[in-house]
């Protein structure tokens, strides 16, 4: 009786042990929730014209009640609850059905709720949710529910500290994860809570990983994913029915593999990630409808593939790539409407299409500018997802640098300037942008090319230098150009500093490198060199006459 009626036929819908009792997707879910909070009839309850005309008259009553959002549905059975555990000492038998009944609440917004609210990319949604439940654990907790309060908080810090990552507030969220993984040091040994508490524990290792491999902290990376596969392996032995720990174990898998692959272990990680597709699939066997897991192993292809591009590899990585692609595209295809979904696909298709690029495959122009589309479609539903915004921009400048080296230089020169442009824009509000390195290397290395060499051009190439630590590809740009546009002993240093970081691991995998000396041997007219680089290049599969095409030095040999 404490939750209002039509939130519990929401609740029941949501939830529903058949599959077509529930709503048809998240946004249905989502769109019922702004409804009942606007006072319209809900779609879950159904009723007549009665019905319709009292959520008229509370609507038009109650307007102030009706501002806020979409999950402010759920605060009515959560103010309640409260109320009910302030009586506990009056009416301690009805105070306890009330603290499982709000508990009960809890649990399905920090679960069905929370999963539901992900793929719509509403991270407003999910942050109200962390919100109130950490509001009301915290005024709730007892020592005599203190393991499944532990676990319900840490599962909440877990959910706000997600916000935090998608947001880029770095900081806030190491903060919430490390607080969940003290909060599950507190949790109930209870063997009816192991399966709880070991997958919160992996989950919370998983996240404090993520930031460390952010902060490029591989050591700590490789100890914190290592404890959530200890985590995930306990899990499978005790979830063998549900598969619940065989995915866990899978994710461990992957992420331990990635740690591999920034150590430049490439074998290794694709022992790793092989090893997680091979889980998934065993998953899939007994769960094919599963649109989450069938994701993520496209994004274990993706791995495999992006690990044998590292190798030079790229007609092998490609094939894996397009896997990822047509997995995820088959998914979006079917969740039409979810940002999420959407989100997928223009990754996978990003991906994929850098690599067609390094190709020399001029496909890649309109594969980019749909990851674009795909990348702006998602960022619309959700303009405080700073990762997704700057997603867009990434695209942006790819999508131009590929029309410069593949198609049409002044063109792509065009389109950099003018995102160029906004990115100043942007910087003068007060706003920053790790994209705005990435447009000015290109947009001083087509200039140098074009011969346009003015002032600001070097002297941009020369204070980029000490902000570059961990973009050389960016700053071995920018030195080709700065080379260009100098004389000859400063042409011949900044040469000789690009063809070093050329050598650097990162610029290894990959044409990166490859690309940027035969650069230098195309300016400086040296076909020898030149030669024998555009032959490296056609022998692994890369684009041999980007440098050529970009310098026009066919003429005579240095």
């Amino acid at each position: 009786r404490m939750v209002p009626k039509p939130l519990r036929a929401i609740l029941l819908k949501a939830t529903a042990s058949d599959r077509e009792a529930r709503y048809e997707s998240a946004a249905a879910l989502a769109e019922d929730l702004r409804r009942w909070r606007s006072g319209h009839p809900v779609v879950a309850l159904g009723g007549g014209r009665a019905y319709a005309i009292a959520c008229f008259l509370r609507r038009h009553r109650w307007t102030s009640a009706a501002a806020g959002i979409a999950l402010l549905a759920l605060l009515g059975g959560i103010g309640v609850a409260l109320y009910g555990l302030g009586q506990a000492r009056q009416a301690q038998t009805l105070a306890e059905q009330r603290r499982v009944q709000a508990e009960g609440l809890v649990g399905v917004m920090l679960g069905d709720l929370a999963d539901k609210l992900r793929p719509l990319g509403r991270l407003d949604l999910l942050e109200t949710v962390g919100d109130e439940a950490m509001r009301y654990l915290s005024a709730a907790s007892t020592s005599s529910d203190a393991g499944i309060g532990a676990i319900q908080r840490a599962r909440a810090l877990r959910t706000l500290g997600e916000v935090y990552v998608q947001r880029q507030q770095t900081e806030q969220a190491g903060q919430a994860f490390a607080e969940a993984e003290r909060t599950l040091q507190q949790a109930s040994s209870d063997p009816a809570d192991l399966t709880d508490l070991l997958f919160e524990q992996g989950n919370v290792a998983y996240w404090l990983g993520y930031l460390d491999l952010q902060a490029n902290d591989l050591a700590g990376a490789g100890q914190h994913f290592g404890d959530y596969l200890v985590h995930a392996e306990a899990l499978q032995a005790i979830t063998t029915e549900s598969g619940l720990g065989l995915l866990e174990t899978s994710y461990a898998l992957n992420n331990l593999g990635t740690v591999a692959s920034r150590r430049d272990q490439n074998a290794e990680a694709i022992d790793y990630y092989e090893r997680s597709v091979a889980l998934k699939r065993r998953y899939l066997e007994s769960h094919p409808d599963d649109d989450n897991v069938r994701v993520d192993l496209a994004d274990s292809l993706s791995w495999i593939g992006s690990a044998l591009a590292s190798e030079r590899k790229p007609s092998v990585a490609r094939a894996y790539f397009e896997q990822q692609l047509e997995l995820t595209s088959a998914i979006r295809s079917a969740r039409t409407g979810e940002s999420w979904w959407i989100w997928k696909e223009a990754v996978a298709t990003h991906i994929l299409a850098r690599l067609q690029v390094s190709m020399g495959d001029k496909a890649a122009i309109d594969r980019l500018a749909a990851a674009l589309d795909g990348y702006a479609a998602a960022s619309r539903t959700d303009p405080s997802n700073r990762r997704w915004a700057e997603q867009v921009i990434s695209a942006q400048i790819d999508v131009a640098w590929a029309t410069a080296v593949l198609a049409n230089t002044a063109s792509g020169l065009s389109e950099l300037q003018a995102i160029e442009q906004r990115l100043k824009s942007s910087a003068a509000a007060g706003t920053t942008d790790r994209n705005l390195l990435r447009v000015e290397s290109r947009l001083s290395l087509l200039r140098a090319l074009d011969s346009d060499c003015p002032t600001e051009e070097r002297d941009r190439s020369a204070g980029v230098q000490s902000s570059s630590d961990e973009a050389p590809r960016d700053l071995a740009l920018l030195l080709v150009a700065r080379g260009l546009c100098s004389s000859e002993v400063e042409r011949s240093q900044s040469f000789q500093a690009a063809e070093a970081l050329a050598e650097l691991p990162e610029l290894r995998r990959g044409d990166d490198g490859l690309q940027i000396k035969a650069l230098i041997a195309a300016a400086e007219k040296n076909k020898i060199e030149l030669s024998r680089l555009t032959a490296e290049l056609e022998r692994l599969g890369y684009d041999a006459e980007r440098a050529i095409r970009l310098t026009r030095a066919t003429d005579s040999p240095r």
